[in-house]
């Protein structure tokens, strides 16, 4: 038990018997200098994050109620997911309460009316594999894989190609990397790719080559800066000083102890003595220094050389063998970033740090090297593991980095999937019958599985996801409340609409978006909505329209009202929408048309219930309907609303 809570505890204990006197004068008389710990009988209000260490301990708590095998899956299953099932035998509701009650959750003593806002995972019938496409192992062929694929360690190119495949070599370099791998395990492979082939020979002239540095204690001298078969580049001699730029990159030929496939003019960097003992100027061998900054990863070039500290290095060998040149000044370390092909200076571990080497003036023996190194793109694949092998998942795509650029994004960075995603299925899978699934990586290891209905693909997770759950002490126990950071929406039945309430428009599976940002009309398009029980659980309020019983003009500080049962459309962009003229589109705008203290018709809204669950919603204006069309996939306005489509039902949205 917590020292501070048992303290509290008969301390509290000790005042209630000290009947005779005031509240608190048992602290003033009895325990001097004690200034008072948690007060357990007023109400708090907490928060609490469930750990892994949590979920084993609410899964032995189930296994101790569990009687029946069904009970009991269920009950280890908490442990192993590390989230709850939503709609399991063992839900966050149920299972969180048995939890809350033991002497580990902090807030066990609190009393009645505490409430604690409750972060966890939750899941609403994830598919296994969504599950197992998160935990993904990750692989990026390495510069030693291509050596080995092509059978040399000089006469290779790193990428595959037609006399290489990436479909024949990937299997077996996956089998070596993850050689304990288990059935249903997933690999998303990054790799090269060339559509031609490359020419291998022995090079005019015998290369330079240069010998890796072993000394422990670094000197002054001239040095290549390796990592991962390639050299750092000089800055380019002919930008001014003060210009700044990253170290580009020379792929090199590893032999042993040698590199080889390098310029003396472009790969030598030169350290010279600041007159401070393991304190260097790094620079090249034309004249030039290289200096750093505290806020940009770049080098900036100056043939000039400076005594402050941003002109200064650090040279120190670590265990692994690699060398940490360090900036006095920026503290950042001069790596090589695979993510940019390019040297920069960090001060985290996002890079390689360099292995030293220095030239060696001996002529080397010709090798066969690439004469002829095709272009290659930068390409994704997911593998799986069964039946003793790897191979290509069935049902699964990735993004390439070609793809995210596509969408007008950098850093294979994807935001809006839901969005996004479709219209790259639609270009990747033309063919696709009704009710094809396709599970799509991108973002790393960050999976969605969308479901074909014949003319959209639509994302169908059922989805695995952290959220907040508000919990209450009552007299019998914590009682759940509700989702925090959630837009929840719940399906109206009442008699009459509410005003000054906002509704999601639903038909089916889908709701109504408001027109889009920039535009000032159109038929409202579609987003995808998951009905459970009655309700619907968004991430915001952003397909949400306001019935608004009225307007309110800041500017002139005025209010005017829309007539008893009739109400202004606000869409979640603080538009209001309005008919005009005959079009079966609405338009929008920022404030509604007001004439002598009225509001125009043709921003004024009605709606009434069909009584089968759908509402009627009408302009006032023009009288034309709302109604969605499956063949427009939109929600349009017609005269006749009902020969045009079907009627919405309304979502309110959670207090």
């Amino acid at each position: 038990m917590n020292k501070n809570i048992l303290n509290a505890f008969i301390v509290g204990s000790f005042a209630m018997g000290l009947a005779s006197c005031s509240e608190n004068s048992w602290n003033d008389h009895y325990l001097d200098g004690f200034e008072g710990g948690a007060n357990y009988e007023k109400p708090v209000e907490g928060t609490y994050t469930i750990t892994a260490d949590n979920y084993s301990a609410i899964s032995s708590l189930m296994q101790n109620q569990a009687v029946s095998d069904e009970e009991i899956a269920a009950a280890k299953a908490i442990k192993s997911n590390l989230y709850f099932d939503k709609h399991g035998i063992y839900n966050a509701q149920v299972a969180l309460p048995a939890f809350f009650a033991t002497a580990t959750f902090p807030y066990y003593y609190s009393p009645v009316g505490s409430t604690v806002d409750v972060t966890y995972q939750e899941a609403d019938a994830v598919p296994a594999e969504l599950s197992a496409l998160k935990g993904a192992k990750a692989y990026t062929v390495s510069a030693a894989d291509y050596a080995k694929v092509w059978g040399s360690e000089t006469a290779f190119i790193r990428s595959f190609a037609p006399d290489a495949t990436a479909a024949a070599n990937l299997p077996s370099l996956l089998a070596d990397a993850f050689a304990d791998a288990e059935d249903g395990t997933f690999a998303v492979v990054t790799y090269n790719n060339a559509t031609q082939n490359p020419m291998f020979g022995l090079p005019a002239e015998v290369p330079a080559s240069a010998d890796l540095y072993e000394a422990q204690e670094f000197k002054a001298g001239k040095y290549l800066l390796f990592a991962d078969g390639i050299v750092a580049n000089i800055i380019d001699p002919a930008l001014a000083d003060g210009k700044y730029s990253y170290f580009n990159t020379t792929e090199v030929s590893v032999s042993g102890n040698s590199i080889s496939g390098f310029s003396l003019e472009n790969n030598i960097f030169v350290f010279t003595e600041t007159g401070t003992p393991g304190i260097y100027y790094m620079g090249d061998d034309l004249g030039h220094y290289y200096y750093g900054a505290e806020k940009y990863n770049n080098f900036y070039i100056s043939s000039v050389k400076g005594e402050t500290d941003d002109y200064k290095w650090t040279v120190t060998k670590n265990e692994d063998g690699k060398w940490s040149i360090t900036n006095v000044l920026a503290q950042k370390c001069v790596e090589y970033s695979a993510n940019y092909s390019t040297w920069g200076e960090y001060n985290d571990a996002r890079g390689v740090k360099p292995i030293l080497y220095v030239t060696n003036e001996e002529a080397s023996t010709p090798t066969e090297i690439p004469l002829y190194t095709p272009t290659s793109t930068t390409e994704n694949a997911v593998y799986c593991f069964n039946g003793g092998k790897w191979a290509v998942a069935a049902g699964v795509v990735a993004l390439n980095p070609a793809d995210y650029t596509a969408m007008g994004f950098s850093n294979n960075s994807l935001s809006d999937p839901e969005i996004y995603l479709p219209i790259y299925l639609r270009g990747k899978l033309p063919y696709a019958q009704e009710g094809a699934e396709e599970f799509v990586v991108y973002n790393g290891n960050k999976a969605d599985l969308f479901v074909f209905d014949g003319s959209d693909w639509t994302l169908n997770n059922n989805g695995l996801e952290t959220v907040v759950g508000r919990f209450e002490r009552k007299s019998d126990g914590w009682k759940f409340v509700k989702y925090i950071g959630k837009a929840i929406f719940n399906e109206f039945n009442e008699a009459e609409i509410m005003r000054d309430r906002s509704y999601l428009f639903v038909v089916g599976d889908i709701c109504a978006q408001p027109i889009e940002k920039g535009k000032n009309y159109g038929y409202l398009y579609t987003s995808p909505v998951s009905a459970n029980d009655g309700q619907i659980i968004e991430k915001s309020d952003a397909n949400a329209f306001t019935f608004a019983s009225a307007y309110e003009d800041e500017e002139a500080g005025t209010t005017t009202a829309a007539p008893e049962g009739q109400f202004l459309l606000r869409d979640s962009n603080g538009r209001y929408m309005y008919m005009s003229g005959t079009f079966n589109s609405a338009n929008v705008s920022n404030k509604p048309t007001i004439a002598d203290g009225q509001i125009a018709s043709q921003y004024l809204w009605r709606a009434k219930s069909n009584g089968d669950g759908t509402w009627s919603v009408e302009n006032v204006g023009n009288d034309k309907g709302m109604a969605y069309s499956a063949n427009y996939s939109s929600f349009g306005f017609y005269d006749n609303p009902e020969a045009n489509g079907v009627a919405a039902a309304l979502y309110m949205l959670a207090d």
